[in-house]
Parts: C-alpha cells; structure tokens; sequence
C-alpha cells in the first residue's frame, strides 16, 4: 500500500503547480496577443479644396446691332423714307456691277469690306434701275487700330469731324452733273457706321440710326 504523502511534500508540489501554471499563462499572452500601436503625435494634414473655376464673363457693350435692316429704322422714319420715293432694299437689282459699301474711297472700302461688317442697308429709288437715286449702309464693328486708320484717312481727305450724338462723325457732300452726293463716317465706341448717298441725303440720317442701335439720348 503506498503511503500517503506527507504535508511538507503536499505544500511542496502545491507550490510547483502553481509556477508551473503561472508560466504557461505567460507563455500564451507573449505568443498569442496583438500588439497594440503606440499613440501617434502626427496631425493629418486636412483636406485641401480645389479652387472653382470663374468663367471670364463676355465684354458689355452699350449698343445692340439689329438683326435685319428693318430693325435699323424706326416705323416713323421708314415711313418718311418710303415718302420720298426710295424703299429699303430692292431684290431686284443686279447691285454686283456697283459699289454697294458706305463709302466710294477705296481705302476706307477696304476697311469697310472685313469681317467686321455686321449689317448692310441700302435705301433706292422704288422704280426704275438707276442707282443715282439712294444711299447705302454698313454697320461695322472694328478694332481701335482699324478705328484710328479710317479717321486718318478721312482727315486726309479734308473731311473735318465733329463731336455728335456722343460719338464723332465725318461728314462730305459734293455735286455732280447727276446732282448732289456725299459721305457720312460716326465712330462711337467700336461702332462704324459708314454711308454713302446720291440724291437721297436725309437730314437727321445718322442720328436716327445712333437712336436705334445704342437708344435714345439720355434727357
């Protein structure tokens, strides 16, 4: 029969469960545990923001061009006009063999004749083929250079301007054995308007146009 341990033995193998079990529990948490990261001190940078892109608004400016020649002309002075025995335009009439620009120089013809004609008008004789009886118009848009070249040229041609309707106008009548005829050159901001007439040389012609395209004079 084995003998039973003694109480010096018990407490002795006691104590080594309890070593025994104690390095088992640190064995596993050494083994088995996941790191935990150390705090960090670094600050995320926040988020910077895309600048919006502003759209480059279209220049003002402080006229409006007709669409067609029936918009250039107020209701009362077409009516005037048609009094006098001329019509707006005539679809009729081969123009290709006459100069249908606003001015018979060519030099200014030359400037007349770019791209930046933006409308063309004429008033003629509401009978017959003649072309010594009526006007034509151009609305040109134009550069300060292009500007600044025609006034030279109109000064050239002894023409004097003078300051109208807010703008300034070059202005020439002369005579022939058809009868009378001339020019009228009003530059307003980058506005042109170029005329050249025979026999049918309404007074109050150019302003009347100023009126419609850049509006009533301020009273």
């Amino acid at each position: 029969m084995p003998t039973m341990p003694t109480v010096a033995a018990r407490a002795a193998i006691a104590l080594a469960l309890v070593a025994v079990a104690s390095f088992s529990l640190t064995a596993c948490r050494a083994d088995g545990s996941t790191p935990v990261p150390a705090a960090s001190n670094a600050v995320t940078p926040a988020p910077t923001s895309t600048p919006s892109v502003i759209a480059t608004p279209e220049p003002v400016t402080a006229y409006k061009i007709p669409a067609t020649c029936d918009g250039l002309y107020s209701a009362e002075t077409r009516a005037g006009y048609e009094a006098s025995g001329v019509v707006l335009g005539r679809p009729d009439l081969d123009l290709s063999q006459y100069k249908t620009l606003g001015s018979n120089d060519d030099a200014l013809a030359a400037f007349i004749s770019g791209p930046g004609v933006k409308l063309t008008c004429g008033w003629w004789a509401a009978q017959g083929d003649s072309f010594h009886v009526g006007l034509r118009t151009n609305v040109v848009v134009a550069d300060a250079a292009t500007i600044a070249a025609a006034q030279a040229r109109l000064t050239e041609m002894g023409i004097t301007p003078a300051s109208t309707d807010g703008g300034t106008r070059y202005a020439i009548e002369m005579s022939s054995e058809d009868g009378p005829y001339g020019e009228s050159h009003f530059f307003r901001d980058d506005l042109w308007l170029a005329t050249a007439w025979s026999q049918f040389g309404p007074d109050g012609y150019t302003a009347n146009l100023v009126a419609q395209i850049f509006g009533p004079p301020a009273q």
